[in-house]
């Protein structure tokens, strides 16, 4: 599972090194993993049969949210190792209806007016405030994982509050460093080879949502993606993916939505017919966070 990819001419320093991924997928290659297509990998693991048992050990690569620099950054080094892989895109960020709301707080943040800035989150105070840059992005972090915990009139008042107090807009025109790809440059990417599955249409966490909107998160988003594209991953991705993000309604909404997995972002491991044991086990299929340090992929597959 990756996000971002850290662009050399200095636009984004913050994300996965391509000269790093190019020497993980060369060591993989070399090593005789399969990389595999993950719609590919759903139907392999899936099946019981225990032939399939003999399979080498199996990478697929996902990369999250449809920001650009998949396109300029990252795909350029799959497409040099012929490795597959598969993004999951938000279909309103797309269409420029919302930006990123993580986004909006790392903007506010960096271009405060000042740096200590006191808010409200619920009734409660919360307190910013940092010297260097490297503890502005401890703050920044804190604070997302903080708002991944409310509901969103909560989230976004906080963010309208922030915006006011750092006196930084965060409406309109997508800041360059957090474009997204368009419909049509996503098209171009999978004449390249990628493919991208639906992310929901504004990434809520869905279990923090109604019955009604949850259903449209899914169904409307994959609707989408299925018309969009020409050769899309049938793969949904749920948004923070942890455990208690999602559940047994949202498994009933993607079986009848012609999708026919789901990943989430917790860690494990899938081993031949793993997905086939249960008949929920294809609608929470872990996935590791990519870590690109020496050996560490290498370790994961032959545990």
């Amino acid at each position: 599972m990756m996000h971002r990819f850290a662009d050399a001419s200095g636009e984004r320093t913050i994300g996965h090194d391509p000269k790093q991924l190019a020497v993980v997928l060369g060591a993989l290659r070399m090593s005789g993993v399969a990389l595999l297509d993950l719609d590919q990998a759903v139907e392999i693991y899936a099946n019981t049969d225990d032939r399939r048992r003999s399979l080498p050990p199996s990478v697929v690569f996902t990369v999250d949210d449809g920001y650009a620099d998949f396109a300029d950054v990252g795909l350029p080094v799959f497409e040099e190792f012929d490795c597959p892989v598969t993004g999951f895109v938000v279909a309103d960020v797309i269409d420029g209806k919302r930006w990123f709301w993580w986004d909006q707080v790392e903007w506010a943040l960096r271009h405060a007016a000042g740096r200590r800035l006191e808010l409200e989150l619920d009734g409660q105070p919360v307190v910013l405030s940092w010297v260097t840059e490297s503890e502005r992005a401890v703050q920044q972090h804190t604070l997302v994982e903080r708002l991944k915990g409310v509901g969103d009139v909560s989230r976004d008042d906080f963010i309208d509050q922030l915006a006011c107090i750092a006196d930084v807009p965060v409406t309109g025109d997508v800041p360059p460093a957090f474009r997204v790809l368009s419909w049509n440059a996503l098209r171009s990417c999978e004449r390249r080879g990628a493919r991208f599955g639906p992310h929901t249409m504004s990434h809520p966490i869905l279990s923090q949502c109604t019955d009604s909107r949850s259903h449209d998160e899914v169904v409307d988003s994959s609707a989408r993606v299925l018309g969009e594209l020409g050769n899309p991953s049938r793969v949904f991705c749920y948004p923070n993916g942890r455990m208690q993000d999602f559940g047994g309604r949202e498994f009933r909404t993607l079986r009848s939505t012609g999708m026919m997995a789901a990943v989430s972002a917790m860690p494990g491991i899938i081993r031949p017919g793993t997905l086939g044991a249960d008949a929920d086990a294809i609608w929470r299929i872990p996935r590791f966070t990519y870590d690109a340090r020496d050996g560490v992929t290498s370790r994961l597959l032959f545990l």
